[in-house]
């Protein structure tokens, strides 16, 4: 191995400046043998401190051009204040959405009423089904349904907001399960004082019938009343007390219905609330809604449906 001008190496240690010698020096050196730097570092000879110093001035060198590499190839990423700005968009614009649905929800709520008291008078009727507020409703049904699927079609994961999935869905059940039954013990007593009993197999029909019914008046109570009115009403039980007391206003002049709509829009919106899953309440709505007819209202429906196809 080649020596080193020690004079050389002295100035590096103690950090003096190097004349124009010494820096002709240093080149002839290593020039003339260009692995004495790596020989002398490995070996830790006579400058470890200058080796070392100039080792981790190398490595500082390649981390600084590294960082600059990466830096160039990263996207430029959002400030603080735009992703705030960009948050507090969204939520106008979620504000307007749920505004314009409630308003729309409340619009067909109250034609139903006037079409229900101009047909039936401000007394009601329990007459057939086949009647001008019983056909809004199906128009009704179409034109909400065809909104679920555009919005289905535009925006991903609407439909799992609402209601429509499987999370939740065995605990809804459970909920529900427990509300009907302390339900249809009144019911099915006061089914049992007016003689309700037996009743017609065109009962099993219109409980499967009126569950897909009971799923779209859940879909009109909870998706866009109960979720909704997050926006406006912060707390859950003035939230559901709200959108019960809209669920049964929309049955007027049907004062039996009103108060059995309201007592079940509470528990209904409270477990919607809770496990957020509208197949279950949907379900448990059919049942309910078909001992409702045939118990408390004395009504045939499916033997009037039926009767359609005669």
């Amino acid at each position: 191995m080649k020596a080193v001008d020690v004079n050389i190496m002295e100035r590096i240690e103690g950090g003096g400046e190097a004349s124009p010698h010494t820096e002709e020096s240093l080149s002839s050196v290593f020039a003339g043998d260009p692995g004495l730097l790596v020989r002398g570092i490995n070996a830790d000879i006579a400058t470890p401190d200058s080796a070392k110093k100039l080792r981790a001035s190398g490595v500082a060198r390649e981390a600084s051009r590294s960082a600059e590499a990466t830096q160039d190839k990263m996207p430029d990423q959002p400030s603080p204040r735009s992703y705030g700005l960009a948050r507090t968009s969204a939520r106008r614009a979620s504000s307007r959405i749920a505004m314009l649905e409630l308003f729309a929800i409340v619009v067909f709520g109250v034609a139903h009423v006037l079409i229900e008291v101009f047909s039936d008078g401000i007394s009601g009727s329990e007459g057939s089904i086949v009647r001008p507020q019983h056909i809004f409703n199906v128009a009704a049904f179409i034109a909400w349904g065809s909104y679920l699927l555009w919005r289905f079609a535009s925006v991903p994961g609407i439909t799992a907001e609402w209601g429509f999935r499987r999370d939740g869905f065995i605990p809804a059940v459970k909920a529900g399960g427990v509300f009907a039954v302390l339900a249809l013990v009144p019911l099915l007593i006061y089914g049992a004082v007016n003689s309700r009993f037996p009743l017609p197999l065109t009962f099993w029909l219109v409980m499967i019938l009126y569950s897909v019914w009971g799923l779209g008046q859940q879909f009109a109570l909870q998706a866009l009343i109960t979720r909704n009115l997050r926006a406006f009403v912060p707390g859950l039980a003035a939230r559901v007390g709200a959108a019960s007391a809209i669920f049964s206003a929309a049955h007027f002049p049907n004062y039996r219905l009103m108060v059995l709509t309201l007592i079940a829009g509470i528990a209904f919106s409270w477990i919607y609330e809770k496990y957020r899953n509208l197949w279950a309440i949907g379900i448990v709505h059919g049942i309910l809604g078909a001992v409702a007819y045939y118990v408390v209202l004395g009504q045939d429906p499916g033997a009037e449906l039926l009767g359609l196809f005669r």
